[in-house]
């Protein structure tokens, strides 16, 4: 990778002030100005390696591809994330403020494994409107330990291009599903910064993480509001028990108090459906369609 040459090429052409300080009769009659100066080079030296070494080490662990703006070509590594061209709709998802906003799904899986991402979006992270990023992930067994709240809504944040910079405390908020982390971010986009709510929920049975980022018009949703945001959160089609029970058993401590929008509702043609005969594999993203009517929610 050009990311790695990069900072070898850094490292490479860094004079080491530590050449200069080998030999400790010359340090000791050196005089106590440039001994000093000597010992700030070795330390600025000492901080600037390490700080290469952090990068390399990150744009390793993120896969980026030679140019620093993207994934690496190829799914080589047999659980990366790789897009579904044309997968079922397994969530449906509604808030107040997401009428009428440019909705998308999108999912990606693992070539090995049953790990699979549904991300829907609301909005665009550059315009003043209203602006949801959701993901549900199930199944990924690189994925799967607990990391911090700011750690996994960095991450989230980079997949969508962009980046956190301020995050307070996070609080833990009960929702239908079980208790969720949040905390007001300051979200950085191309048209400068936005107050947005992050959250993030992981449970062991069923293995599901729930995590994502929304931002209002002009100021965050407060913390407070995250249980009735994600009361928005269905399950529309399944092959998995477990998930199912799941859904069935938040449906029963749903928040009466928490308004029911109008659905976002997007009509289901038969090119996006699956074929009555489509194989219930779930690593082919066949699934178990719910009863439901004509048009499905986002």
């Amino acid at each position: 990778m050009a990311s790695m040459a990069l900072v070898a090429q850094t490292l490479q052409h860094c004079h080491d002030p530590f050449e200069d300080g080998l030999d400790p009769a010359r340090d000791a009659i050196m005089p106590p100005r440039r001994r000093r100066r000597l010992t700030g080079a070795r330390i600025a030296f000492a901080g600037g390696a390490s700080l290469a070494l952090a990068m390399l080490v990150a744009l390793l662990h993120a896969g980026v591809d030679e140019d620093g703006m993207g994934p690496a070509p190829g799914p080589t590594d047999p659980l990366a994330w790789v897009d579904v061209a044309r997968p079922d709709r397994l969530f449906a998802f509604s808030a107040p403020d997401l009428d009428r906003l440019a909705a998308g799904y999108e999912v990606r899986r693992q070539p090995a494994g049953d790990g699979r991402e549904d991300l829907l979006t609301f909005g665009t992270p550059e315009n003043p409107t209203p602006y949801t990023r959701l993901v549900v992930q199930r199944g990924s067994r690189r994925d799967g330990a607990e990391v911090p709240l700011f750690v996994e809504l960095a991450r989230r944040a980079a997949e969508a291009g962009l980046a956190i910079a301020r995050a307070g405390q996070p609080q833990v908020v009960a929702t239908r599903f079980g208790p969720f982390e949040a905390a007001e971010v300051s979200v950085a986009a191309a048209a400068g910064n936005r107050p947005c709510l992050g959250f993030a929920f992981i449970s062991a049975d069923p293995d599901i993480r729930i995590a994502g980022l929304s931002c209002g018009r002009g100021s965050a949703l407060p913390v407070s509001g995250l249980s009735c945001l994600i009361d928005g959160l269905e399950l529309v089609a399944s092959d998995d028990h477990r998930l199912e029970d799941f859904f069935a058993d938040a449906e029963r401590r749903r928040d009466g108090a928490c308004p029911h929008p109008r659905r976002n509702l997007v009509p289901v043609t038969r090119s996006e459906a699956e074929p009555p005969s489509a194989s219930l594999d779930p690593k082919r993203g066949g699934a178990r369609k719910r009863p439901a009517p004509a048009d499905v929610v986002l």
